[in-house]
């Protein structure tokens, strides 16, 4: 525990982190959408041949692709994927039936298709005003990294890494058209 100033962290008590302390990060791996009959099928679906023209088939109002793991993200010691379970997850804002048709009709795999909250197009152009607004000032607000995270699955959101979460990076923030931008702070405030 610390006192932030702005330039620094002055250290006031030390110990070993609990689970509390340590902020919940994994993407969510659960598919929302019950097996087919005869369930799912197992082995690695990303190598299946039409996963990258899904986003093209759905058309404007595709969200995200996720690969979901209704069993777990397991794949052994050695990364084999031939006995998991993985399903490609689709999201989508407009209406999940025809999505799902466009995406079966490029894709044979494990498939999950579900409403989504935004289009991949409106969290690109969001991370085109983040990179503007944020253009010649990273090292002054702290900023690591921002990317995209799907969650839940086939719902894309904006998220950034910085060192502490400021007043100054909120402000800039507020101004980012679209959804909130998730802050990931490597340093939090207390209280």
């Amino acid at each position: 525990m610390g006192r932030w100033d702005g330039r620094g962290l002055a250290v006031e008590q030390q110990g070993p982190p609990t689970a509390d302390d340590v902020p919940e990060r994994d993407v969510d791996t659960e598919v929302p959408c019950r097996p087919p009959a005869g369930g799912w099928t197992r082995g690695a679906t990303q190598e299946l041949p039409g996963i990258d023209r899904i986003a093209a088939a759905v058309g404007p109002a595709f969200g995200a692709l996720a690969l979901g793991y209704p069993e777990g993200h397991s794949t052994g010691s050695d990364g084999d994927l031939s006995d998991a379970v993985q399903v490609v997850v689709v999201g989508t804002t407009g209406d999940v039936a025809p999505a799902r048709a466009a995406a079966r009709s490029v894709f044979a795999g494990n498939l999950c298709v579900v409403r989504a909250a935004h289009t991949d197009r409106e969290i690109q152009r969001q991370h085109a005003a983040l990179r503007s607004a944020l253009e010649d000032r990273w090292q002054a607000l702290g900023v690591w990294a921002f990317g995209s995270r799907q969650v839940p699955l086939g719902t894309p959101s904006s998220s950034i890494e910085v060192d502490v979460d400021t007043p100054q990076l909120e402000a800039v923030l507020s101004r980012i058209p679209g959804p909130p931008v998730t802050v990931h702070a490597w340093l939090a405030p207390v209280g």
